[in-house]
């Protein structure tokens, strides 16, 4: 029997897509596979450059900073590599004869650490993130990191083909040794949010879930959504942009929404708990990211719940969403055609509907939990997957 021992960090304040993937399998691998699940918590004291919500490895946020001195950045990951070898060991027992599972891959030490404490064990960690495309991202102590991090784990899985291709570029690899399988997601609830704003009049309501961050680009999308409404004054085609979620770029965007005076076609409704939900009162969900998604796994819930999209063309969401059929993909930098795609969608209830029912079909046929569950315990026990529709799961 396969027993695995799955290493987590602790939960930060908001929910990310790793911590829904962690939700999704714990209770399935615990059952199928004595599943021992140890939390990383992360020590500001000893983690010497503090947590931060779009990255926890504190050396790793450093390491963005494309001024910051090879020999800082290099005793920042020795620090680090010191604090994970020390909670290794501490949990070396809880290890022991098992397949140890990590999220941890990238510029991180956790991999290096369990190598060199459990040299025989078998590693697995799991590329949920894509290795970044700025300049800092190539800073050479950081690129050694990652290398180091791949020659540490004995296989991958990617949760996209976009994560596993941009892997293999940044590492400099002819082949990533692992596997590629697509994020799973449970059929969203139907509940309706109490606090949804009310329509006075009929209007198209697109919503934007997600952090506010500079790379999620909500404030470039303001531009596109200045545009459609500039078309629509000559359509008669009332819509409304409802953002949920806060983050470090909040004020910025809500700044912009008011230089723009498009104040009474935006609502900013802040962070909810349960995010998701909006888009069962509203007509299309967005995902405007202007820098690679791994996946994108909040379009998922949208489709779920019959909910057409317009998404960015880049990383991994041309993997989940099939442009012009369960929505559109498009360049978020080209705000004509971004523009295009919403006047599109606004002026047609039949292609809403029709599109909607498509997302809603290939979530269930691709991206069920179930289907996820079932790929992991045929990868775990060394089999091929035999779940029907199953297209992400590519052995190398």
């Amino acid at each position: 029997m396969v027993r695995i021992a799955y290493i987590v960090d602790e939960a930060g304040p908001h929910i990310s897509g790793v911590e829904t993937f962690q939700n999704a399998v714990t209770d399935s691998w615990k059952r199928d596979f004595d599943c021992e699940r140890i939390v990383r918590k992360l020590d500001i004291g000893e983690k010497s450059f503090g947590v931060t919500a779009e990255n926890r490895n504190l050396t790793a946020a450093l390491a963005k900073e494309s001024r910051t001195s090879i020999s800082k950045l290099f005793m920042g990951y020795v620090r680090d590599l010191s604090s994970d070898i020390k909670f290794v060991s501490g949990n070396r027992k809880r290890m022991a004869r098992r397949l140890i599972v990590t999220n941890q891959f990238g510029c991180e030490t956790l991999p290096i650490a369990i190598r060199l404490v459990c040299p025989l064990a078998r590693i697995i960690a799991i590329a949920h993130t894509h290795p970044g495309i700025s300049e800092a991202a190539r800073h050479p102590v950081r690129l050694l990191i990652e290398k180091l991090c791949y020659s540490s784990v004995s296989t991958l899985v990617y949760n996209s083909n976009s994560v596993r291709e941009e892997w293999r570029k940044k590492l400099g690899r002819k082949s990533m040794k692992g596997r590629v399988i697509w994020y799973g997601l449970d059929k969203g609830e139907d509940r309706l949010p109490i606090d949804y704003p009310p329509r006075n009049q009929p209007t198209v309501d697109f919503v934007c879930v997600g952090q506010f961050y500079t790379w999620k680009g909500q404030l470039n999308f303001l531009s596109s959504w200045k545009r459609s409404q500039e078309l629509w004054k000559t359509q008669g085609l009332p819509g409304r942009l409802i953002f949920i979620g806060n983050g470090v770029c909040f004020e910025q965007v809500r700044e912009a929404i008011q230089n723009m005076k498009i104040e009474s076609s935006v609502m900013l409704l802040g962070a909810k708990n349960f995010g998701a939900d909006y888009f069962n009162a509203g007509d299309i969900a967005l995902l405007m990211s202007i820098e690679p998604e791994a996946f994108g796994l909040v379009l998922l819930e949208a489709m779920s719940r019959k909910k057409p999209v317009i998404a960015s063309r880049l990383g991994g969401i041309p993997e989940v969403v099939e442009s012009d059929v369960t929505g559109f993909l498009v360049d978020p930098f080209d705000t004509d055609g971004v523009a295009a795609a919403i006047l599109r969608l606004a002026g047609s209830d039949n292609l809403r509907r029709r599109m909607g029912e498509a997302g809603e079909l290939r979530w269930r046929k691709h991206f069920t939990v179930e289907r996820m569950l079932n790929d992991y315990n045929a990868f775990f026990r060394g089999k091929s997957s035999k779940v029907a529709g199953n297209l992400s799961g590519v052995n190398v």
